[in-house]
């Protein structure tokens, strides 16, 4: 979906020969364009593809890549596509300040910005969190990419408008809209083409070449002469055609609404309110443990970088070996000293604490587990830092036992995952050929199993938590057993196995007892994320050709494994503090409920005080207000088009042809849209228009039921197939009913409010879809998408129940009855 729709326009000639001109005049046009429209026409397919190829991929870049939940993942997708809408209202008329051209080039610049920062934080360390440097230029390249296209659509609109005439109008607006719908299902070709490839990053930095373009392409074949001789209607600088009507308009006095003091106060009570919401948001205390777990990630952070300096000098005393001063080949001890240090003493504040509220009670249990977590990175860091010679050791495997040890880690990763998925539900054969497919390299269909080590695998997780766990020490050892004398130099890799089954046995051994949620979640995070450790740092690592096998990076990736959980870690150490419902909601009360209540009182306050000044506001108009909300559940379903649909088809079919290709099968709505809405157009004009918006939301929300069942490609392409052709049935007649209802001179702001709905379901689907997918379709553990989609059914069909149960009153009397019989 798109948040403009095409403008059709039906001759009394045959259904489909009017369907296929609707398709095809667009582009028989062209011949007829000027180069000032072509320049336009050009950036328009480039950011076409470039946006909804950015918002197909952008919540996988987000939970996979930067480390945010699902959850928070759906946030930033909120405030990204609902502040696109806010910035279209805000920054709209700046096209009519400065020009068609001016705005173009400034929001194309602003894009390209934004597109540049998306791809540059592909290049920072991988999995921190909102709080890392990745995240940190992601939204910059978000706000950025916000501003400009709050310049960009209204100025593409307005540049459509000042280089047609009233002839070639339609025609420029279909051929805009097409344009957009055929840049979105590019995106979806090329995007999977260059992930499988290259990887995830290097898609961003397509995108961002791909905004170059629109940028050189416009700016080269629009030259302001260009401009000026394509100009077929003069445009004002408040955007209206010079006419006698506007100029009648114009000098019509409105009411001075903002010119009240009443509502400058309403207005400067909700800002100054709001922002102390957010200042009181931004400075909210840190909770219980936040301080010794981002104390632990950050000095382990600080050992794993000495240890890669470490890495660079061992290698310049190699290639330089009489160039290099004594001190130099001797290793600056002083800093890794004084990380130990501070790591031992941060363990000994990790515990429970001391002074609790009254009714609060504390889980031990949580704290000993974290406390154990970081000893074992301490205990690692000692053993390493006890012969520093070990810098130098490197082993160069021969193929063929290169080969066999890549082979084992990467089963030995697989088995650990597996017992991660296991706690969390049960583990059976599809469960681990989604694992295999979801950790292979780029180009394999999945992580290749012996039978020995899948026959192991599945058979262990039906057992109990403590002989799983004695199961994989049993193979680990196996493993060390097979390997340890065929390996001359460098035993390190063996330590690190041993040591973290040591982990896992001290941590299991906490299960004694009933194991709480949070330490649960704690225990999983360190088996996945251990098992992801052996995939693709330790077996990579034997596995490459550029570097020996070497110690120190060994070290360092293992280090960095508790800051991969460090969010969990947080999460767990505040549900060790348990407390009652009633607890937590008077805090919140107190912090933010009270200034929440003042703040929501002043906007509707405003908004009261705004409608009684201005009696012809559309919000007067109950029929039309009950209308364009009651629409919202319906439009989640396009929300869920980035929101949703990419994890889905990424995660419930992993490992199978429509995974790898998730963008192009997310992105087949658009070209449908563009297919269909002139047919389903034609076919439909001559009824009733509440009958087609009521049938065409019917038909939109019910196809959502084929989700309910287990995954199926062919299930899902028909939901694709049915959920357009409702989607072409009801988009346009929408639009059509709102400007038949407009009472004459307010059709713009009728238009603007109505999609007024379409911001607010953007931003509120984005706040909960994630935590759906989290729930029911996970990357780790078992999913249960049925569900997920049963409740997203049971929201969309809230539309075309209301719409039946409110005809009667809808159809009876007033201006509303007039345009929904036309």
């Amino acid at each position: 979906m798109s948040d403009f729709e095409p403008n059709l326009e039906l001759e009394n000639v045959g259904v489909f020969k009017k369907a296929i001109r609707e398709i095809v005049g667009p582009f028989k046009s062209l011949a007829h364009t000027s180069r000032a429209l072509w320049g336009l026409y050009i950036s328009y397919v480039f950011e076409g593809l470039v946006y909804f190829g950015v918002l197909t991929i952008l919540g996988k870049y987000l939970s996979e890549n930067v480390g945010l939940t699902d959850l928070h993942a759906g946030w930033v997708y909120s405030l990204f596509t609902g502040g696109i809408t806010l910035a279209m209202l805000f920054l709209g008329g700046i096209v009519d300040k400065i020009g068609v051209r001016k705005s173009m080039l400034l929001a194309l610049l602003l894009l390209l910005g934004g597109r540049i920062f998306l791809a540059l934080s592909g290049i920072m360390p991988h999995g921190h969190g909102a709080f890392s440097m990745m995240f940190l230029l992601i939204l910059v390249g978000l706000i950025i990419t916000v501003l400009g296209y709050g310049m960009y659509q209204p100025a593409a609109y307005a540049g459509v408008k000042q280089f047609t005439d009233e002839k070639s109008a339609t025609m420029g607006y279909a051929m805009i809209y097409g344009l957009m719908n055929l840049g979105a299902f590019f995106s979806g070709l090329l995007s999977p083409i260059i992930r499988e490839n290259y990887g995830i990053v290097a898609v961003f930095i397509t995108f961002a070449f791909f905004s170059f373009l629109a940028f050189v392409s416009f700016s080269r074949i629009t030259t302001e002469m260009a401009a000026k001789a394509g100009t077929l209607t003069e445009i004002d600088k408040k955007g209206e055609k010079k006419d006698d009507e506007n100029k009648e308009k114009d000098d019509q006095p409105e009411l001075p609404v903002f010119k009240s003091p009443y509502m400058w106060a309403l207005i400067s009570g909700a800002v100054i309110s709001g922002v102390i919401l957010i200042y009181l948001q931004i400075t909210a205390p840190a909770g219980y443990g936040d301080n010794f777990i981002s104390t632990h990630v950050k000095k382990t952070g600080e050992a794993a970088k000495w240890i890669k300096t470490e890495i660079t000098r061992v290698k310049k005393i190699k290639e330089n070996k009489e160039k290099i001063s004594d001190k130099e080949k001797t290793p600056d001890t002083k800093k890794l000293k004084e990380i130990s240090d501070s790591l031992a003493k941060n363990i000994t504040s990790v515990k429970a604490p001391a002074n609790l509220a009254k009714g609060l009670k504390v889980d031990n249990k949580i704290y000993e587990i974290i406390k154990t977590l970081f000893l074992s990175d301490i205990e690692i860091l000692s053993e390493f830092s006890k012969d520093f010679s070990k810098f130098t050791v490197e082993d160069k495997f021969e193929k063929e036992l290169k080969d066999e040890i890549y082979s084992e880690l990467r089963s030995l990763g697989i088995f650990y995952m597996s017992i991660s998925y296991s706690m969390k539900s049960e583990f059976n054969g599809r469960a681990l050929r989604r694992l295999q497919a979801t950790q292979k390299k780029t180009k394999e269909s999945r992580i290749p199993l012996s039978e020995t080590w899948r026959k192991t695998i599945l058979e262990t997780n039906k057992l109990p938590l403590e002989k799983r766990i004695n199961s994989l020490e049993t193979v680990v050892t196996g493993i060390k057993d097979k390997f340890y004398g065929k390996i001359q130099k460098n035993q390190w890799f063996i330590l690190i196995m041993t040591k973290e089954i040591e982990l896992l046995k001290k941590l299991t051994a906490f299960s004694s007892s009933n194991f709480s949620a949070a330490s649960r979640e704690i225990i999983v995070s360190r088996l996945y994320y251990t098992g992801h450790f052996y995939i693709k740092t330790l077996a990579e690592d034997i596995n490459s050709e550029k570097d020996p096998f070497s110690i120190a990076s060994q070290v360092a990736s293992n280090l960095k494994i508790t800051s991969q959980i460090s969010e969990t870690l947080k999460s767990s150490s505040e549900a060790g503090i348990i407390k009652p419902a009633s607890y937590s909601l008077k805090k919140f009360m107190i912090r933010y409920g009270i200034l929440s209540f003042i703040c929501l009182l002043f906007i509707i306050l405003a908004i009261h005080f705004t409608l009684s000044k201005k009696p012809d506001h559309p919000f007067h108009n109950s029929k039309f207000v009950f209308f364009i909300f009651i629409l919202i559940p319906v439009q989640t379903l396009f929300a869920h088009n980035w929101l949703t649909l990419p994890y889905y088809i990424d995660r419930a079919f992993a490992g199978t042809a429509i995974s790898k290709k998730f963008e192009l099968f997310s992105n087949i709505n658009p070209l449908l849209i563009f297919l269909l809405t002139p047919f389903v157009g034609a076919l439909t004009q001559r009824i009733h228009v509440y009958k087609m918006m009521l049938a065409g939301t019917l038909v939109m929300a019910i196809p959502t039921l084929l989700l309910v069942f287990p995954p199926s490609p062919v299930l899902l392409l028909t939901y694709i197939l049915l959920m357009s052709i409702g989607e072409a049935m009801w988009q346009p007649r929408f639009l059509q009913w709102v400007a038949q209802i407009a009472p004459e001179g307010k059709t713009g702001i009728y238009m603007g409010i109505a999609q007024f709905p379409w911001f607010l379901t953007k931003v509120l689907t984005g706040l909960y879809s994630g935590y759906l997918l989290s729930k029911y379709c996970p990357l780790i553990g078992p999913q249960n998408t049925e569900m997920m989609w049963l409740i997203h059914t049971v929201i969309a069909l809230v539309t075309p129940v209301g719409l039946i149960l409110a005809a009667s009153w809808m159809l009876k009397g007033g201006i509303s009855s007039t345009a929904l019989k036309k």
